[in-house]
């Protein structure tokens, strides 16, 4: 699987991938486009494959939750007034991390 997002505020999922042997890239098969949230441009995406989460942040500063399986919206936050940088994970811990551009580091459990 392979998550693209950008300026246009879409996340793609290209689910299937074919390569020649030279490692190459042949053909996208199963490209889905999630249905627009974010307004902004995508600045962070992250797979949290133990909570089954893709976890996605934008220059607004929200962050959404999809569910891996479905590509369904499980939730939406506004963590950062100025727009989240990266995100994070902490396993063990189940902390996902977000910075953000105003230089704060802010945290949320993940149940």
């Amino acid at each position: 699987m392979l998550l693209t997002g950008g300026f246009d505020s879409v996340i793609n999922c290209y689910r299937k991938l074919e390569f020649e042997e030279s490692g190459k890239l042949k053909n996208t098969i199963d490209l889905v486009s999630m249905k627009r949230i974010h307004f902004e441009t995508i600045t962070d995406i992250l797979v949290i494959e133990t909570h089954n989460y893709i976890v996605a942040s934008d220059l607004e500063g929200v962050i959404t939750l999809w569910n891996l399986s479905t590509l369904e919206l499980k939730n939406q936050l506004r963590q950062h007034d100025r727009g989240v940088l990266s995100l994070a994970f902490i396993e063990g811990k189940n902390i996902l991390l977000s910075a953000g551009y105003e230089h704060e580091v802010k945290s949320i459990i993940l149940i």
